[in-house]
């Protein structure tokens, strides 16, 4: 069964700092931005493909509106932006993952934790990842789906 991509309405109510070509898609229901290259549609690249960088926390990765800590945001468009123009990295997609609010600490942790009752959610997070999250990202974009480019970070 392949996931429904779905855009997604509005999703800050204040002014935003999004830099690039950023999409916005549902993932069995998830918010994922999808921060394209410059010149990704241009007819020249249309058979260029690209590695993938998938952050996790993704309300924190382009904007402050939609970050939970404190409106500070990790600024990874800029960056990405400012790194390829000037020839230090390949242009590369990044995958900005919101995490599941009051269940983030659930999908993060291997382990559960039996006095509190969180976490041990990490390994279906992970499979959830790699069978279904990626592949939907593989087939919508261009990108070069073996393991040397792609690569995972967060929080």
């Amino acid at each position: 069964m392949i996931p429904m991509l779905a855009p997604i309405p509005a999703l800050v109510t204040a002014p935003c700092t999004l830099s690039g070509d950023i999409r916005a898609l549902a993932v069995s229901g998830r918010t994922v931005l999808v921060r394209l290259p410059r010149g990704y549609d241009a007819p020249a690249n249309r058979g260029r493909r690209y590695p993938v960088f998938y952050l996790l926390d993704g309300q924190n990765v382009f904007d402050g509106a939609t970050s939970f800590i404190g409106g500070n945001e990790w600024k990874a468009d800029e960056t990405a932006n400012t790194l390829e123009t000037n020839g230090k990295i390949e242009p590369v997609i990044l995958v900005a993952v919101y995490n599941a609010g009051a269940n983030r600490v659930n999908e993060y942790t291997p382990a559960k934790d039996i006095k509190n009752q969180v976490g041990g959610g990490a390994d279906a997070y992970g499979k959830w990842m790699a069978e279904t999250l990626k592949p939907t990202i593989d087939r919508a974009f261009r990108t070069k789906r073996d393991a040397a480019n792609t690569a995972i970070g967060g929080s």
